[in-house]
């Protein structure tokens, strides 16, 4: 019987700890509901990062400063205002903008936060 009880409680700290590694910090799914100010830093990076900025990336990571963001961002502002400029990042953008409207303007908003409050733009 103390096997049972030994295997019983070992059983459920792996679970445990197996369930526990499965909920990040800062993560964002789909579905959450309306984002938080932390919600949509955590999403515009992770968008600006796996998108616009990386390696295989049409914008180099290495060269990706203050000055370079407040590009992007100038890109992403005239995108959702449409003026009808044609600014350096308007190809890469696209990116963001998926099929639906919405989805596009809540990555775009979403970015624009991560800019906004890393670079202090």
């Amino acid at each position: 019987m103390a096997k049972g009880v030994f295997w019983g409680i070992v059983l459920g700290v792996v679970v445990h700890l197996a369930t526990a590694s499965a909920h990040g910090s800062g993560s964002v799914g789909p579905g959450m509901g309306p984002l938080s100010e932390r919600g949509a830093y955590t999403l515009g990076k992770r968008l600006l990062f796996r998108e616009l900025v990386c390696r295989k990336c049409p914008i180099s990571r290495r060269g990706f400063n203050r000055d370079r963001a407040r590009e992007l961002k100038r890109s992403l502002d005239t995108a959702l205002s449409d003026h009808g400029q044609n600014l350096s990042d308007d190809l890469h953008i696209r990116v963001l903008f998926g099929d639906n409207p919405e989805e596009a303007v809540a990555n775009v908003a979403a970015v624009r936060a991560y800019l906004a409050r890393r670079y202090r733009l």
